[in-house]
Parts: C-alpha cells; sequence; structure tokens
C-alpha cells in the first residue's frame, strides 16, 4: 500500500518510478495512456533498462490496481 497522485496519475507523464519492496526502483517509460473520466485511466509502459518489464496501472475512482511483470 503506498500513497498516488492523483492528478499526476491522470495526466499521464511520459516516465514513472515505481518503488518495489526488496528490489531496485523499477524506472518506466509510458506506451499508452489512456483516460477513462475524470478520476479513471489506465497507464501502460514498460521498463526503462529492462524492456521486457512491462506495467498495467488503472485508476478508478481514485482506487489505483496494477499489474507489474519483470523478470522471474
Amino acid at each position: 500500500m503506498g500513497d498516488i497522485d492523483d492528478a499526476l496519475l491522470t495526466s499521464g507523464p511520459p516516465n514513472m518510478t515505481i518503488a518495489v519492496p526488496g528490489k531496485p526502483d523499477l524506472l518506466l517509460n509510458r506506451d499508452q495512456h489512456e483516460p477513462r473520466g475524470a478520476r479513471s485511466m489506465v497507464w501502460r509502459g514498460h521498463g526503462q533498462s529492462d524492456p521486457s518489464a512491462k506495467v498495467t496501472l488503472t485508476l478508478h475512482e481514485g482506487i489505483l490496481f496494477g499489474h507489474i511483470q519483470s523478470g522471474n
């Protein structure tokens, strides 16, 4: 659990850093940003140093859901 900045996330930032417990921070580049309303969107990206790392973040009415695929 952590804090998110709804305004920043819904703006569709071109880059993002996600802190992953027990691993180095994951630096990401945006592939796609899909607004779905005032407080809802989907952000998809890949790792800067590891392009096989994939991330999908879905914000729905202020609740963040995510899927991170990185290495094993």
